[in-house]
């Protein structure tokens, strides 16, 4: 097979398995949250509301809890990435998947978020879907080296 064939089928691999997990994720859910330290852990639900919502964190949480809002913003920069990936641009590609990698991270590191319109904050424990979340972007990264690095 020829060098340039092998590099295109790699590229639709990456992407196709990327959105795969990225998708995937959006069903799940992104995190568990605690009304009490001896409850069990409540299901959040679906990582889409996640998804579309998101962005929200950033207006109506109040003090430093705001910061891990930004992590929404790697759904924007993932975007990127992919469609510079599609379009050859490796070098940029290669920024855009390691800034979506480090935006998706902070959220690792929230304590808690608002669960109700009534603005009462829980605990929150990482669920399923923020580690496909999280790998949906991981295999966008290695899949950006990889082919940078066979294209050399």
């Amino acid at each position: 097979m020829m060098t340039g064939q092998r590099n295109k089928r790699l590229k639709y691999i990456v992407v196709t398995l990327s959105l795969l997990c990225y998708l995937t994720a959006c069903v799940l859910s992104p995190y568990n949250y605690y009304e009490n330290t001896e409850d069990a852990p409540y299901d959040y639900g679906g990582g889409l509301f996640c998804m579309l919502f998101g962005w929200a964190g950033l207006l109506f949480h109040e003090g430093f809890l705001k910061i891990y809002f930004l992590a929404w913003y790697s759904n924007i920069t993932y975007l990127v990435a992919i469609i510079c990936f599609i379009k050859n641009k490796c070098k940029k590609s290669l920024i855009w998947s390691v800034a979506t990698l480090v935006l998706a991270l902070i959220f690792a590191f929230c304590p808690e978020i608002i669960t109700d319109e009534a603005g009462h904050t829980h605990s929150i424990t990482m669920a399923e879907g923020y580690y496909l979340w999280i790998a949906s972007f991981f295999v966008l990264f290695i899949g950006v080296i990889i082919y940078h690095k066979s294209d050399d």
